[in-house]
């Protein structure tokens, strides 16, 4: 989808500087700028009230030595 968000950015920005500039390309930019941060805003804000942190605790109690770590980091799909 970050591809389909860029092209219609692309796609869109001249189209609405000429548009809301009204022959004033400076206006143009600095309102295409404001709609642009406004959406960018409400975005960011959606996908921060939409996002839950799921941890899962395996074992409690002492942590491992040395081999542990490894076996851990190595097995860490990430």
């Amino acid at each position: 989808m970050a591809v389909l968000g860029g092209f219609i950015v692309a796609a869109a920005t001249i189209p609405l500087v000429e548009l809301l500039g009204d022959g004033n390309p400076a206006r143009g930019w600095q309102m295409v700028a404001l709609i642009y941060a406004s959406l960018v805003t409400v975005m960011f804000f959606i996908c921060f009230k939409s996002t839950h942190e799921r941890v899962f605790s395996q074992r409690e109690g002492k942590s491992g030595g040395l081999h542990e770590i490894i076996k851990v980091v190595l097995s860490n799909r990430q």
